[in-house]
This record gives structure tokens, sequence and C-alpha cells, in this order.
């Protein structure tokens, strides 16, 4: 494959493009009403804690490989090979995956995305391989 500078990506992105935030968020806000002594029902502190844990175990692990990959991955180019259309739609146009091989020869598979916003296959994109687990994030998903 031919030359390609990757572009710098902060892993600070991963945290918002992971939505790991909104527990976050969630977990903040039940911390600040305990220590503040802020009037909060007893039930809105355990849907707000509850909720905000569920989000972090759900998708902690996600933006984790996310994180380290932007960090501290190996940066690769590769090839798209096609797209995947999903069950998941925004604003009645369905979205898609973008599948690609890239050149160690692994596969992979980017976040569901609006179809104009992908490339074509074919096309030469730059992925971020996660050290741990070797999972492939495409540069436009980190």
């Amino acid at each position: 494959m031919s030359n390609f500078i990757p572009r710098r990506v902060s892993p600070l992105r991963a945290t918002w493009r992971s939505r790991v935030w909104i527990g976050l968020a969630l977990l903040g806000l039940q911390l600040w009403s305990l220590a503040t002594a802020a009037y909060v029902p007893a039930y809105v502190q355990i849907i707000a804690g509850g909720a905000g844990l569920g989000i972090l175990l759900w998708r902690g692990p996600m933006a984790a490989s996310m994180w380290r990959a932007a960090s501290r991955g190996e940066v690769r180019q590769a090839k798209v090979t096609g797209w995947r259309e999903t069950a998941m739609s925004s604003n009645s146009i369905r979205l898609r995956c973008v599948t690609w091989r890239d050149a160690a020869g692994a596969t992979g598979e980017s976040r569901p995305a609006l179809p104009d916003r992908l490339p074509q296959a074919g096309q030469k994109i730059i992925v971020y391989v996660d050290p741990l687990d070797g999972r492939g994030w495409w540069e436009e998903d980190l």
C-alpha cells in the first residue's frame, strides 16, 4: 500500500463518541446530590445511580478500547471492502457500517453511520488498532 499520514486523534473524543459521558454525568449528579445534601428523592438517586452504572458497564469497555487505540495503538492503512446495512435508522435513513481489511490482513467494521458519510468500496482509510484486544477503529469513529 502507498504511504499515508495518520492524523492525530484525541483520546478524549473516544469518551464523547462512545457516549460513556452520559453514565459519568448521571453518577456525578448522584454524587453531587449526596455531597451537598440537596433534597433529591431516594428513587431519583437510585435511578440515576443505576442508569449511570449501567451505561458505564455497557459502554465502558468500548470507550476503553477506543481510548487505547487512539492513544497508543498501531496505525494501519485499510481498504474498504464494502458496507453492511444495520437495523438502525436516522430520520428514516438506514445506517450502515463500513467493512475493511487492513495491511496486516485483519478485518474490521465501523460504527453505524449515515451512508453519505461513508467511503466507497476500494477506497483507503486509516484504522487505529487497540493494542490490548486487537480491535480496529476507523479514524472517523474516534
